[in-house]
C-alpha cells in the first residue's frame, strides 16, 4: 500500500472513531493523532521538529478535505452519516469554528449553526435547480439548431 493511501486510510479511521463516539472532529485534533503515530521514536532535535512541523501540516489539509468527503450526505450510499428515523438528516455537519471546518455532531451544534445548515442548503437547493433548466435550456437549442 502506498504511504498516501495508508496516511489516508489512519485519517478516515480516526474521523470513523470520532463519529462513532459522537465527537467533534477537529482537523488539528485528527492530524495529531495520526502523525504522533509515526513519530515514535523520532529524535528529538531541530531537524526533526521541522520534518514533524511539515508532516503534521500535510495530514491537516489531507484532514479537512477528507472531513468534507466523510460528511457529504449527498451521495445516496450515504446511509451511514443519516440520523435514524430521518432521511436526509445526517449525525454530523461541517461547521466553521474558529476559521476552522470542524465535524460536529448535530446534538452539539447551535441552533443558529443548525439554522445556517438549512439555508445552505436552501440555497444549494435553488442553484441546483436553476442549473438543470439551463441544462435543459441548452438541450432544447441543441435540437433546434440541429433541426434548423
Amino acid at each position: 500500500m502506498s504511504y498516501d493511501k495508508q496516511i489516508n486510510n489512519d485519517i478516515l479511521s480516526e474521523i470513523d472513531r470520532l463519529k462513532q463516539m459522537d465527537g467533534i472532529i477537529e482537523p488539528r485534533w485528527v492530524a495529531n493523532a495520526v502523525t504522533m503515530k509515526y513519530f515514535k521514536g523520532m529524535p528529538a532535535n531541530e531537524e526533526a521538529e521541522i520534518v514533524k512541523f511539515m508532516a503534521f501540516t500535510e495530514c491537516r489539509r489531507k484532514v479537512a478535505k477528507l472531513i468534507s468527503k466523510s460528511l457529504d450526505g449527498s451521495k445516496s450510499d450515504r446511509r451511514d452519516i443519516v440520523l435514524p428515523g430521518f432521511e436526509y438528516l445526517q449525525t454530523h455537519y461541517e461547521v466553521k469554528r474558529d476559521g476552522d471546518w470542524v465535524g460536529v455532531p448535530i446534538n452539539l451544534m447551535s441552533q443558529s449553526e443548525i439554522l445556517e445548515k438549512a439555508a445552505f442548503y436552501k440555497k444549494m437547493g435553488e442553484a441546483v435547480f436553476k442549473h438543470a433548466q439551463e441544462l435543459e435550456a441548452y438541450a432544447a437549442r441543441m435540437v433546434a439548431t440541429s433541426n434548423g
